[in-house]
Order: C-alpha cells, then sequence, then structure tokens
C-alpha cells in the first residue's frame, strides 16, 4: 500500500514537472498582446465547441450504450461525471471506467461482463476511430509529416531489425499467453469463458440503431474537439488546418492512454502542444490551447467531485451493515 501510495505521488510530481517544463517557453505578455488583437468570437466558439465536445457529445456516447441499466438520462450523467472525478484522480485516463463499471454492476447484479464490454466499446469506438484517422493522414502525408518531424527532432528511425525484433516479442506474446491459458485450471477457465459469454450479452443489450448513434456521435465529438483547437489557435493569432488538426487529435489519444502520470498530466499537454508547435503554431499560444483542454477536463472532475458527495449516502445505503463476529 506505501509503495502504491509512492508511486502515484511520484506520478503527480512527475506530471507537475513535465507541465512546468512545457510551460517554461509561454510568454504571457505575449499570449495577452495576442488575445487583446484576436476576435472574441474566435475565444467563446473554441471554448464553446470544447464545452460541447468533452461535456455533451462525451456524455451521450456513454448514455447510448448504457441507457437500458441506467433507465434515465440523470443516473447517465451521474455516471459519466463521477468517472470524469476519478478520470482525473487516477493513473493515465482510464480509472473512471472501472468506478463506472462498479456502478452499472450495482445497478444490475447478474454479472460483470456485460457492463465491462458496454464500457469497452465506449473507449473503443472513440479511440479506434482516431487512430483509423491518423493511418489515413500517415498513408497521405507520408513525406511531409516525415520532413515536419525531422524538423522539430521528432523523428524516431525504426530500422529492419527493430521491425523484427518488435514482431518476434508480439509473437513470443501470444504464445506466452495461449499457453498459459491451456495451464489454467478447469474451473478458472470456465469462469474466464462464463466472463466471455456476459460479454457477449453487451450486444444484445446495444442495438443497431444505439451503435450507429453511438458512431455519429463519435464523429461530432472529435470533430467539435478540433473544431474548439482550430478556433482557440485562431483566436491567438495563429494558424492551422483542420486537416493537421487529425492527426494532433489522434496522436494525443494514443499519448492520453499511456499511464505514466495521473490524468495523463503532462502527457498530454506536451503532445498538443509540441504537435501544434510542430505545424507552425507560436509555442506559447500552443501550450495556451493544451492548457484550455486542461482546465475543461478539470471542470468536468469538479463536477464529478460534487455529484459524488451529494450521492454518498445513497452509496452507504448499498453497503450491507456487518455486525460483529462475536
Amino acid at each position: 500500500m506505501l509503495r502504491r501510495r509512492l508511486l502515484n505521488v511520484f506520478k503527480v510530481a512527475f506530471g507537475l514537472g513535465m507541465l512546468a517544463y512545457i510551460a517554461r517557453d509561454v510568454h504571457g505578455a505575449q499570449l495577452m498582446a495576442l488575445a487583446r488583437k484576436g476576435n472574441p468570437a474566435h475565444l467563446w466558439a473554441g471554448v464553446g465547441c470544447m464545452l460541447v465536445a468533452m461535456m455533451y457529445f462525451q456524455w451521450t456516447r456513454l448514455h447510448v450504450l448504457i441507457k437500458g441499466f441506467t433507465n434515465g438520462i440523470a443516473t447517465s450523467l451521474k455516471i459519466f461525471y463521477v468517472g470524469a472525478l476519478f478520470n482525473n484522480l487516477l493513473p493515465s485516463n482510464i480509472g473512471g471506467d472501472a468506478i463506472r463499471l462498479i456502478y452499472l454492476k450495482n445497478l444490475r447484479t447478474e454479472n460483470w461482463g456485460t457492463p465491462f464490454m458496454l464500457l469497452l466499446l465506449h473507449r473503443l469506438s472513440g479511440f479506434v476511430v482516431l487512430v483509423l484517422a491518423g493511418l489515413v493522414y500517415v498513408g497521405l502525408e507520408h513525406t511531409r509529416l516525415l520532413s515536419l518531424l525531422e524538423a522539430r527532432h521528432l523523428l524516431l528511425q525504426l530500422g529492419a531489425r527493430t521491425w523484427l525484433l518488435g514482431g518476434v516479442g508480439l509473437l513470443l506474446v501470444v504464445v506466452l499467453g495461449l499457453f498459459a491459458v491451456r495451464r489454467l485450471s478447469d474451473r478458472v477457465r470456465e469462469r474466464v469463458l462464463g466472463f466471455v459469454r456476459n460479454c457477449r450479452g453487451a450486444f444484445t443489450v446495444v442495438s443497431g440503431k444505439d451503435f450507429t448513434w453511438l458512431m455519429v456521435h463519435t464523429f461530432l465529438f472529435h470533430g467539435f474537439r478540433m473544431l474548439s483547437f482550430y478556433y482557440l489557435v485562431r483566436y491567438l493569432g495563429q494558424q492551422v488546418s483542420m486537416w493537421d488538426l487529425v492527426f494532433v487529435i489522434s496522436a494525443t489519444a494514443v499519448a492520453a492512454v499511456l499511464p505514466v502520470t495521473v490524468a495523463g498530466l503532462g502527457v498530454v499537454e506536451g503532445s498538443i502542444s509540441g504537435l501544434l508547435a510542430m505545424y507552425g503554431v507560436a509555442d506559447s499560444s500552443a501550450v495556451a490551447v493544451a492548457l484550455v483542454n486542461r482546465l475543461v477536463l478539470l471542470l468536468m472532475a469538479a463536477i464529478g467531485g460534487i455529484v459524488y458527495a451529494a450521492t454518498r449516502d445513497e452509496r452507504a445505503q448499498r453497503v450491507p451493515h456487518l455486525e460483529p463476529s462475536a
């Protein structure tokens, strides 16, 4: 327990250190001068699009999947915002999903598999769309992207031997995984297979129409985030294309998954500001956009904290009272 706490303290300190390092080149006077010259409409559009993306479409993406469990918008909102709170308290940005899983399991006590798969669909739908979009961008802008990465000294040279070793390592992991499964006892194997069968139950809860709406809202979520970045960059007197923001958003999503710091603190800001700077946005402006993104995440966490505190009595009623043993 002490070791885990020390590790979390280290991750927080490391994240704050990264954030301080990223912000070292920010010139407040320069930002203020740019802000005074900027079009206020661009600022409101940027902040508004960010709020709509993070606080509405991200919620509707979850609601369309779990509405069969929650039977109401209020419960879906509570689960979403409490999850947002723990996303900002736990390593990486997936800690909130564990809390959401517990909430969904308490609503329906049959099994863990169905709510687990619903949350996995929520996570994967957003991630896969971005990864595919990023791959399309890389395929079409390969030469230009390499030159930009090289100019920023961000190019990682991977030779044929590196790819070969990586492939061998991946194959070894798969073989060891299959071997471990075969070594499981019959009881454990049956429990694993039972969990997998329960996961399939998610596809009976989510209809084809629900899945279509999930994908529509996923595209709208990412689209509004790109619009927010675009307008904030414009407000600060810089230029970036929506097409280039496809790579910025997709690469940032991959970096955010890495459990290096708590809530991706510093990692997310570093990837956003670094990639925007790669496309010609001034360092101060790029960092400012990244900080606006973080402020919205903290706002969501604050709302989640209020909801979590307000429902304390409700959670306590679900915990059985244990009588002391004789």
